[in-house]
């Protein structure tokens, strides 16, 4: 495997296999959902620009900023919190990643779900800031994830591939590791192939 391989698979192993553990006793978010039942949790731990979220036996808990639905909801009362407020929808999660303002996590069944800002494509789909998870389509047999501000990759399949979404950022429109479709710096909602890097080398 060459050197740059293997920091690519160090750095997205690491990025996904934080372990944290914490105690929260009866606190209540601003929308009022009780968190009285997360009493230790040991799971992946991912902190974002300004939120952060955890797995708890598969569930996704999320605080911070909320400004565009990053802790799973887009309620116009819940701007932020300060405890831990459970993401609707998420009960297989194995790993969870955290950019800017969006948030995605691995499920048991190997496939990606997104919510929080899409304004650089970064939830998989072509439009819409969703603050309720959705599958990100064109994803199987994913191994692990990454984000970093706009941006998401993930390791996939038996051959351990890389693909990735979203912001195309950087002085010639790097971030994606391809060229898309409209030019290199545009944002691609498709999960491609990062040029080179779609088998395992050995």
């Amino acid at each position: 495997m060459s050197s740059l391989r293997k920091s690519i698979v160090i750095g997205v192993f690491l990025a996904t296999s934080v372990t944290v553990c914490a105690s929260v006793a009866n606190a209540n978010g601003p929308a009022g959902g009780s968190t009285a039942s997360i009493r230790s949790m040991a799971g992946n731990l991912a902190v974002g620009t300004a939120h952060a979220c955890a797995i708890v036996e598969g569930s996704v808990y999320c605080w911070g900023d909320n400004a565009e639905g990053q802790l799973g909801t887009l309620d116009s009362s819940v701007a932020a919190s300060n405890v831990p407020i459970k993401v609707a929808g998420i009960s297989t999660a194995v790993a969870i990643t955290a950019g800017y303002a969006h948030t995605c996590a691995l499920l048991a069944n190997e496939t990606v779900s997104c919510w929080g800002s899409n304004q650089s494509k970064n939830l998989g789909r072509a439009t819409g800031t969703n603050g309720e998870p959705a599958v990100v389509s064109g994803l199987s047999g994913v191994k692990a994830i990454s984000s970093w501000n706009a941006t998401t990759c993930a390791i996939v399949g038996s051959s351990r591939g890389l693909k990735c979404w979203g912001a195309n950022m950087g002085a010639t429109g790097s971030m994606l590791g391809r060229t898309t479709s409209n030019g290199s710096s545009d944002a691609d909602a498709t999960p491609g192939d990062v040029t080179g890097l779609t088998s395992r080398s050995e």
